[in-house]
C-alpha cells in the first residue's frame, strides 16, 4: 500500500453493549422566543412511543458543555432495557452550537435555558412521546439547579 493511508485494525475492544435494538432520534422544540432547541430521544426500536412509557428528560445547559447521547451501564440496563425512554436536551447555556449558544443563557438571560427545557417537555407531549404523567426529569450540578427551577415554575409538566 505505498502512498496509501489505508489502515488495518490490529486489536479492538469488544463493544460495551449491543446497540442494535435501540434507535436515537433528534427532534427540535420551539422555545418561547422562537429558537429551535434540539433534543435526542433514545429508546428500543420495538417500543411504541405512545406517551405512556416512563420517560426521563435530562438537562444541563451550562458552562459551554456539549451533550450527545452516550452509553451508560445504569441507564442502559436499568432504564432502556426495561422499556424506558431517555431524552437528552441541548438547551442554551451548553456548548452544542458554540459560544453564542452558551452566552445566550448567561446571567440576566438565564430564563432562556428554563424556557428551552420546558419547551422540550411540552414538545414531547405534543409529539405523543411522553405526557406529563409519564415524564421525569434529571440533572446534576448546574442541571440540578435547572431541576429546582423546573419543579417550582413548571410542576404541571412533570410527574
Amino acid at each position: 500500500h505505498i502512498g496509501s493511508d489505508a489502515r488495518e485494525p490490529l486489536k479492538q475492544q469488544p463493544a460495551f453493549f449491543d446497540a442494535k435494538p435501540y434507535r436515537i432520534q433528534q427532534f427540535f422544540a420551539r422555545s418561547n422566543d422562537g429558537t429551535r432547541v434540539p433534543y435526542f430521544v433514545v429508546a428500543r426500536k420495538d417500543l411504541k412511543l405512545n406517551g405512556k412509557n416512563p420517560t426521563l428528560l435530562y438537562g444541563y445547559g451550562g458552562f459551554e458543555v456539549s451533550l450527545t447521547p452516550y452509553y451508560s451501564g445504569t441507564l442502559g440496563k436499568a432504564w432502556l432495557e426495561r422499556g424506558g425512554v431517555y431524552v437528552l436536551g441541548n438547551i442554551r447555556g451548553g456548548g452544542e452550537y458554540g459560544p453564542a449558544w452558551h452566552e445566550a443563557a448567561l446571567k440576566h438571560k438565564r430564563q432562556k435555558a428554563y424556557d428551552d427545557f420546558s419547551s422540550i417537555a411540552k414538545d414531547l407531549s405534543r409529539r405523543g412521546i411522553a405526557d406529563a404523567r409519564h415524564l421525569g426529569i434529571k440533572g446534576g450540578s448546574n442541571g440540578g439547579l435547572l431541576m429546582g427551577v423546573m419543579l417550582t415554575k413548571y410542576p404541571q409538566l412533570f410527574h
